[in-house]
């Protein structure tokens, strides 16, 4: 063999760590290089910015796909149009499935919620990219301690994810391009959000466990996903201007709360309901009001399952998880006509199931 083929292909093993299919996947990928180049240049403007994005990531790395959503809306990647942003950049992501520049690494109930990229075609993706000019990104770790008022000036951020803060200042009120806001908090400790937070005209995504009811939520008219909310502190809210909001994430509910005011939100389509531990639902009727709601998410007991008209016929995929059902479940679940995909954990304390 010429030494200088002896030498890319060891490199070429190195590289796919021995791995037979890596070997050939690589092999392949070379040997249709033009055609990979190809592939990239009939991608329009806006789907380029979005495959160069994952140059960005360290190798081998298994991405959340909903973070690579927020991360390209962030950037400015997405175009405003009719359509919701957010199904459009997922539709980018999946574009670049399709075109085998992107793998799925998980998915949920039908959808795609891991992502990686080849080594190549993350090599690629580096070769053709130019230095982000404008970055409106900010990831920070304060270890348990505050973020200083001077965060206020960031007047241009989108997407802002914070690890380890007890509280937020009056000064994030002035971030008003702010679409993403997601603080992360190991054991579970809460962070303090200040009023103003309901400032932030453009927020569509919010993920804070939070200790104080965050007076005035309602006014975030543009919010579209709203996570780690305690039962506590919605049991108050007229949700009746949050008209845009399609996904709901709440927890620590027990049997005195009313959950009634969420049949407010008309275009709610995910909705998880937490209780606290050694707690039960109140009643889930309200839920025949939810016309649009797509996935189910109920963890805790169920002391009896409603009747089917108490479920949207809209409903396509369920999960129950904790419910001690005495009863058979699937004499109701079984009559909802859309309902594709259910998952029972530790839910029914039968020895038997009906199916239809």
């Amino acid at each position: 063999m010429v030494p200088e083929m002896e030498s890319l292909a060891k490199d070429m093993v190195k590289k796919c760590r021995g791995l037979p299919l890596a070997i050939v996947v690589l092999s392949g990928l070379l040997s249709h290089k033009k055609e990979l180049d190809e592939c990239y240049n009939d991608l329009s403007t806006a789907l380029k910015q979005c495959f160069l994005y994952f140059g960005i990531f360290p190798e081998d790395e298994e991405l959340e796909a909903e973070n690579i959503i927020r991360l390209w809306m962030a950037e400015g990647f997405i175009p405003r149009g009719e359509e919701r942003m957010e199904d459009v950049a997922e539709g980018f992501l999946n574009e670049l499935i399709r075109r085998s520049l992107v793998q799925v690494a998980g998915t949920f109930w039908e959808k795609v919620i891991l992502c990686k990229v080849h080594d190549v075609v993350r090599d690629l993706s580096i070769q053709k990219s130019s230095v982000f000019q404008h970055m409106y990104v900010l990831y920070l770790d304060v270890s348990g301690g505050t973020i200083p008022d001077s965060i206020g000036r960031l007047y241009h951020l989108k997407f802002l994810r914070l690890t380890g803060i007890r509280c937020l200042p009056s000064s994030i009120c002035n971030l008003k391009n702010l679409q993403t806001l997601c603080v992360v908090n190991k054991n579970e400790f809460l962070c303090q959000l200040p009023s103003e937070t309901a400032d932030l005209i453009d927020l569509r995504y919010l993920d804070a466990p939070y200790s104080e009811p965050l007076k005035r939520i309602s006014k975030l008219s543009s919010l579209q996903v709203l996570k780690s909310l305690a039962c506590d502190q919605w049991k108050d809210v007229d949700p009746v201007d949050l008209v845009n909001l399609r996904e709901l994430s709440m927890h620590d509910i027990n049997k005195s709360y009313s959950l009634n005011n969420i049949s407010s939100l008309n275009n709610l389509s995910t909705l998880t309901l937490c209780c606290e531990d050694n707690e039960s639902f109140p009643a889930l009727e309200f839920l025949a009001s939810c016309q649009k709601l797509h996935k189910l998410w109920l963890e805790g007991e169920i002391e009896k399952l409603p009747l089917s008209d108490a479920f949207p016929n809209s409903i396509t995929m369920m999960a129950l998880v904790d419910s001690k059902l005495i009863e058979d479940p699937m004499s109701t679940l079984g009559m909802l006509p859309n309902l594709r995909n259910l998952n029972l954990f530790r839910a029914y304390e039968g020895d038997e199931l009906t199916c239809s």
